[in-house]
């Protein structure tokens, strides 16, 4: 093979890799923001029926959900410290809810 052959190979590759990374990320977008109000009410639902399971898991869903913004993650803060004193299952969500605090609120001053 020559090398102009193996170049335009490798760059096609490289494109289609990224083609699909593109569309994949968008899929991702799109169903976060289709997701976060109805994931916001059942995790609502859930600390209201102290439903542990269902708090750890919509939590989760929230905390990684693009979307989430900084009144939300406030609002889960406090009803999750609330929760916590009482259920020692919700350390976990803790730890992640002070995590996405500590990365929205770094010194990006470098």
């Amino acid at each position: 093979m020559n090398n102009g052959i193996i170049l335009f190979s490798t760059f096609i590759i490289t494109a289609i890799i990224a083609v699909i990374f593109y569309y994949l990320f968008s899929l991702r977008k799109k169903r976060h923001s289709q997701t976060i109000v109805s994931d916001w009410n059942k995790f609502n639902k859930a600390i209201l029926n102290k439903h542990l399971k269902g708090v750890d898991d919509f939590g989760r869903k929230l905390i990684f959900n693009e979307y989430l913004d900084i009144n939300k993650l406030n609002e889960m803060s406090k009803l999750i410290y609330d929760l916590d004193k009482n259920y020692k299952e919700l350390k976990e969500l803790k730890i992640l809810i002070y995590n996405k605090h500590l990365n929205w609120n770094k010194d990006n001053t470098h």
